[in-house]
């Protein structure tokens, strides 16, 4: 379960991240 949790927050802030650079790009 931890793995699990863990995998999700990576991808979560991942996500995060990107949007974050395309709000700053456009």
């Amino acid at each position: 379960m931890v793995s699990y949790e863990v995998s999700i927050g990576l991808i979560l802030i991942t996500v995060l991240i990107c949007v974050g650079s395309c709000n700053l790009s456009e």
